[in-house]
């Protein structure tokens, strides 16, 4: 069991990302209302930005990454494929093979 990082209670954490225990995992959970779309949310309070919520910080990893996928080098040039050789087969394929030519 992992022991709380404020007090030695053991934590309620599952994961173990923030080990704290029922009663210092109130206070670090907030209801408070997004700084950029104004809904409210309940959410763990970060260290970062504690005002955003998980929509906008979504939409922020997304945006980056757009921005890293766009710097990328454009991948290289496909050479097109040769046509395939047309084949004369006696005299009915030398028929197909002049219709096939135009």
């Amino acid at each position: 069991m992992i022991p709380c990082r404020t007090c030695t209670l053991p934590a309620d954490d599952p994961d173990g990302q923030h080990p704290a225990c029922a009663e210092h995992e109130r206070e670090r959970v907030a209801a408070v209302p997004c700084s950029r779309c104004g809904s409210w949310t309940s959410h763990r309070v970060l260290d970062t930005d504690p005002a955003v919520c998980s929509h906008c910080r979504t939409d922020d990893a997304l945006r980056e990454a757009d921005t890293a996928r766009a710097q990328l080098p454009p991948p290289p040039a496909v050479k097109p494929r040769p046509a395939p050789p047309v084949y004369r087969v006696g005299t009915g394929g030398d028929k197909i093979a002049e219709w096939v030519k135009s």
